[in-house]
Formats: structure tokens, sequence, C-alpha cells
């Protein structure tokens, strides 16, 4: 085996400090143009560097023969395998949002082949990526080694018109035009850094000292290329008007510059200074980079603990640079070492491969290339066992904490059976429920045929049986894949209140086709350009019309990931409509050109993969338009809404909330809750389900 490189080490702890520091302004810090999204712009290269360190550190590691690929992928894959399905299972289990066993065994399904089970996941598909082409690229980079320079210039140029074409949604022809769409998780959108690691580690030692002797050179270019990107981010936002998280983007020119240059310098730095640092301080680098995997894949919970401990609170009542400057220097450096110190407990258990991806410390110094085949061969059907056990695990937790939750919280499913025994006429079910007040209440429920824009669509509606006065109407807007009454069984509005009318419009598709037309998303509503926006007005014109109870002087809507897109849609359409608006897991993903003053209501979970919370990570970007970030959706309400600058802070359980008072009596909530997924969360112990989040929402609007 060779021997380790030093520089190689601090190089290594300080990639996954950035990640950290990424991470951690993501989540910490408002978005809002300023300190926070231009140092992301430079921070950002951190995933490029952590590549290229990658592939670098996989060429030294091979030497100069040749290397079989079976070998390599029996020696590396179970090393990633084993953790990636392991936290995969741990992040789902601390969602807390299992309903139903198969319901847990598909999102993690889901979650092991999208890498969505945390937002940071993604990268440990690229290494899988990388460890599949290894083999195959190393020969063929070695092939060429008399053109390196005209074979870098060349991915060079390459990656730079890659990420013009993300960056401004340049029409390319496809496969490169499906690629620009979804460049996160493909190890081709990033192949500039793999070539440059794999020729870097060719020629480790002459690019270490070249660095090393040139570092003052390279830290000026750095400064300049580091200045000249922060230059134009603020030309950018505060010019051309760019939202932040796109001009903070990881796909764009100015990233892939930055990278090489900071890499270089990094390089050279670490070279230098591991050349004169005392063995102590080295030991402390060589064990951190030892425990920089298990770092990366556990920080996210630490993270979520730091919110829950009241991190966010305290930074939010911070000048935005102070607030910067707190993550960088204190939160960020106070995670990693906590990530480690929490990394070095679980290196001393038999749980090692499964948490960390490597083997258990007391078992260091027989390296894997000089044990015996059949020890090799123990190691992976050991691997191989221990994520089967992690699997086994997954469907017994899963199991009780669903037995638990339903035991907990009474909630009332709307089953066939009760549907039949209380059916008072036709076409009609009663819903029994018992309220938070104890008392039961008798729901009636109907589903309406209708038609609209010549086509054949339905909503559900329902309200108490015994009703008498006027009653808010609630119009609930589900995600996706989810019939009304599917909707109405995970939504259980009478478990929150007794006295609202609450109706469900259906969506055109059936079974995993249904979604809405909310803009540029989503599916085949969005291709047909089917009108839900006036199917959902309709619907709500016809209720208001039909139902005695409903009182059209309060009328709210709510909307959960696809819903709620819609549900910003339709309040951009006619906000007067609507006395308040409530959205969970969405932004919009069309442009409103007079943004409406509206009561609004943005709730998130910082862990879902399919939002961005802050200016970190990359954008999602839907047929063209870039969705803005939780964070913006709600500056951009309040400037609407004409809101005090200064709102107020409420914590309950993991969740956190931000209202500001507004104009005209209006307010607008940011709601946070630490950790999750995109799922729909559920009360836990102090932290309240969305629903209930909904209706105090409504409720402090007048329902």
């Amino acid at each position: 085996m060779r021997a380790r490189l030093p520089a190689l080490d601090a190089v290594r702890v300080l990639t996954v400090l950035s990640v950290i520091v990424v991470h951690s302004l993501s989540i910490l810090v408002p978005e809002d143009g300023g300190p926070a999204g231009a140092l992301l712009s430079v921070f950002h290269s951190s995933r490029e560097v952590f590549l290229l360190l990658s592939a670098l550190v996989l060429t030294y590691t091979a030497g100069s023969g040749p290397v079989d690929a079976g070998r390599f992928w029996r020696r590396r894959f179970p090393l990633i395998a084993a953790p990636y399905v392991a936290w995969s299972v741990i992040y789902l289990l601390t969602d807390g949002d299992l309903r139903s066993p198969g319901y847990a065994l598909s999102r993690l399904g889901f979650d092991l082949l999208t890498g969505h089970a945390r937002y940071h996941l993604y990268f440990v598909l690229l290494t899988f990526q990388l460890y599949l082409v290894f083999p195959w690229l190393l020969r063929w980079v070695r092939a060429r080694e008399g053109r390196l320079l005209r074979l870098g210039a060349a991915s060079l140029a390459l990656q730079v018109a890659f990420t013009a074409v993300t960056r401004w949604h340049l029409d390319v022809p496809p496969p490169l035009s499906w690629l620009s769409a979804h460049p996160g998780s493909w190890l081709a959108s990033y192949q500039l850094y793999v070539i440059a690691g794999i020729a870097a580690g060719l020629h480790i030692h002459e690019v270490t000292q070249w660095c090393s002797r040139h570092v003052r050179a390279l830290a000026v270019l750095a400064g300049a290329v580091v200045g000249a990107s922060l230059a134009w981010y603020g030309v950018d936002v505060r010019v051309l008007g760019t939202n932040p998280v796109q001009a903070s983007d990881v796909f764009q020119p100015a990233v892939v510059f930055e990278s090489l240059a900071l890499a270089a310098l990094e390089l050279g730095a670490c070279e230098r200074w591991t050349a004169r640092a005392r063995p102590a301080a080295m030991r402390v680098i060589g064990t951190g980079s030892d425990l920089s995997f298990g770092i990366y894949l556990l920080h996210p919970m630490l993270l979520e603990l730091a919110i829950h401990l009241g991190v966010a609170a305290a930074l939010a009542g911070l000048a935005p640079v102070a607030a910067v400057a707190a993550v960088v220097l204190v939160v960020a450096p106070a995670l990693l070492a906590a990530a480690a110190a929490a990394t070095a407990l679980l290196r001393r258990t038999p749980a090692s491969v499964m948490l960390t991806g490597r083997r258990r410390r007391a078992q260091r110094g027989a390296s894997l290339p000089a044990l015996p085949r059949t020890v090799a061969s123990l190691t992976r059907a050991t691997a191989v066992r221990a994520g089967a056990a992690v699997a086994v695990v997954s469907v017994v937790a899963a199991a009780a904490l669903w037995t638990v939750s339903q035991r907990r919280s009474g909630a009332t499913t709307l089953s066939a059976e009760k549907a039949a025994a209380s059916r008072p006429v036709a076409g009609r079910v009663g819903l029994a429920n018992s309220s938070r007040t104890g008392a039961e209440v008798s729901w009636v429920s109907e589903t309406v045929a209708m038609t609209y824009d010549g086509a054949p669509r339905s909503y559900l509606v329902f309200f108490p049986r015994a009703a008498s006065g006027p009653l808010p109407l609630i119009v609930d807007l589900s995600g996706s894949a989810i019939s009304a009454a599917g909707d109405a069984q995970r939504m259980d509005w009478p478990a929150v209140t007794t006295a609202a009318v609450v109706v469900f419009p259906a969506d055109t598709g059936t079974g995993t086709g249904a979604t809405w037309n909310a803009g540029h998303c989503c599916g085949s509503a969005a291709a047909s350009h089917v009108d839900d926006v006036g199917f959902v007005e309709a619907v709500t014109a016809r209720v208001l019309a039909t139902v005695p109870v409903a009182d059209r002087s309060r009328v709210f809507l709510a909307g959960y990931s696809n819903g709620g897109k819609l549900a910003l849609e339709l309040a951009c359409d006619d906000p007067a409509r609507w006395n308040g608006v409530a959205v969970y897991g969405a932004t919009a993903t069309s442009a409103c050109p007079s943004r409406p003053a509206v009561s609004l209501q943005v709730s998130a979970s910082s862990g879902d993969p399919e939002l961005t919370i802050g200016p970190a990570g990359t954008p999602h970007t839907v047929d063209g338009f870039v969705e803005p970030t939780i964070t913006a959706e709600v500056a951009s309400a309040r400037a609407a809404a004409q809101c005090d600058q200064t709102g107020s802070l409420t914590s309950s359980g993991t969740l956190q909330t931000t209202t500001w008072s507004c104009a005209a009596g209006r307010r607008v909530a940011l709601a946070l809750y630490a950790g999750g997924s995109h799922s729909w969360p559920e009360t836990v112990g102090a932290t309240p389900g969305e629903t209930s989040l909904m209706w105090r929402w409504f409720v402090a609007l007048g329902a």
C-alpha cells in the first residue's frame, strides 16, 4: 500500500468543513441576495474539489500498475453501499412519517434510487458512478499521457460550455438537454474534475511540489477569481435582478474557475504547512481525514439538532454579516468537531462499516489488499448481511412507529366499512371523528361530479352534520399521485377542527399520473395545459353556492407539494378570493408579474430534497423556470404585503415559525421543521403536524 500524503489529508479536512459551511449557511441564514448568497457562490466549489480529490486519491492509490475492475469494485463498493443504505434508513426513521410498513418501504426504495433521504446523499450516488467507471477512465487517461494538456483544455472548454447551458437554459439537443435539466447527481456533469483529479494523481509529487513553490502566485490567482465571481454575483442579483439561488448556483462558469484555482491553492498551502507541522497536529489531521466520510454522512443530523436547540433563532437576531460570520467561524467548526467526535465513537463499534464506511478502528493495521481472499470475501459477506439486517430493522421499526402513531392520534380513516354503515342517502357517507375536545362529531361527505372545460371532473366536500351557522371554507389541494379521498385521509381535517367545510378538488389524473397544472409544473396536466386554476375557482364558487353553511366571507386555500404550487398560482391569479393561503413543500413554478398582497404561510422541512430552503444547493428548474427558494418565496410575499422588517419567532418541538405583521391586517409566516423530508409532517410530541399548523394559521386569520 502506498504511503499516505499528509497534504491530501489536510485538503480533505478543509473540504468537508467547506461542505458543512454550505449546508449551515443554506439552512440557518435567510436568503436575501446579500452576504450569505455571495459567500455560497464561493463555497459551492467544495463539491467540485471533493470530486477532484476523490479521483486524485483513487489514482494515487492505484499506483502505476493495471487496475482489475472486479477486484476494485469488490473492495470499494461495500464500503459505500452499506453506509448509504444504513443512513438512508436512519434518516427515513428520524423523519417519522411512517404511516404504514408498505409506505415506509416504498419511500426507502425511492430514497435509495435517488439519494433523496437527505440533501447530501446525492454525493454517494456520484461516488458509486465514479467507482463504476474509474478502472476504464484511468486506462483512458493513461493512454493520453503525452497529451494531458490538450486533454485538460478540451475538458475545461466542455465543462464551461456545459455549465453555461445549465445556468442560462440554452437549447441543446438530447441527451444533453436532459442532463442540463437534471445535472446534480450525474457524474457526467462534473467530468472536468474527475479528469483533472486523475491527471494530477498520475503526477502527484510533481503537482504538489509545483503548487507548493507557487503558493503565493496561486493565492493571488485564487483571490482574483473569487473577487471576480463575487463582483459578478452582485451584478447578477442587484442589477440584472437574478434570483439569489440562481446567482449562486453550482453550475455556472465562475464556479469552474473557482474550483480549479482553490483546489491548486489548497494543495500547495497544505503541502507547505504539513512539511513544517508538528507531529501532534499531523495526527489530528490524519484522524480527521480518516473520519471525513462518517462526518459527511451524519452532519445533517447534528445540524438539525442545532436548529432544535435554537441556533437558527439566535442567528435570526443578528445582522446578516454577523450571522454569516458566526456560521463560518463558530457554527460550522463546532459541527465539524461534534461530527468528528460522534464518528470516532462509531468507528469503535461493530457497526463501523455500516455507519462510517470504514472498518472498525480496533481492526486497523491490516489493509484489505494484504488480507487473504477468504477474509476479503468475509468482509463483503458481512456488509451484505449488515445491509439485510438494516432492511429488516427498518421494517420492524416502521411497523412499530406506525402502530404507536395510530394509537396516539386516534385519527379516523375513510374506510369502506364506516362509509357503508353510516350512509344516509345515495352518494353520501357519514364520517365520525373524535376531535381534540373529546366530543364525537358526525361528518357528511359527498363526491360531486361536474364538467369543466369540456372534461369530466369531480370534487369531494365534507362538513359537520350538525352545523347550523356559517363555517369557513377550506379548499385543499393534494400533492401528486393521490386521490381526493386519499388526500382527505392524509390531511385528516376532522382531527383538528369541528367547524369548517373542507373541499378536495380532484385532479385530472388517476393513480401515479395524477397531477395539477401549476404553471411550468407538473406532469401531464402541465403538458396538456389543463386549466386547473379555473377548475379550482369553479369548484370553490359551486361549493359556496350549494353548501348552505359555507361562509363566502371566509375562504382559505391549503396546498401540499404540487397542490401547493397550484395554490400559489391561484393566489397570483385572484388574491382577493382567499382570506389566507397555506402551503407545505412548495414554491411557485411560474412568474407572478404583479405579486399580490395575500396572507401566506409557507412551511417546509429543512431536509426536503425537492426544495432549496436558502441560497445553497442546486436550484430546481422546471421547464426552464428556476423555482425560488422557500425563503425567497416568503421574502417576496412580505414585500408584496408590506410587512414589518422584524418578525416574531416561536418554537414548538422541532418546528420554528417566524410571523410578520403586514399592511391591511395581513400576515406572512415561514414555518420550518428541522430535518424531515418531503413527506407530510404528522404531530410528534411537542411538534405539531402540518394540518394542525395550517388550521391555526386560518384561525388566526379569522376562520
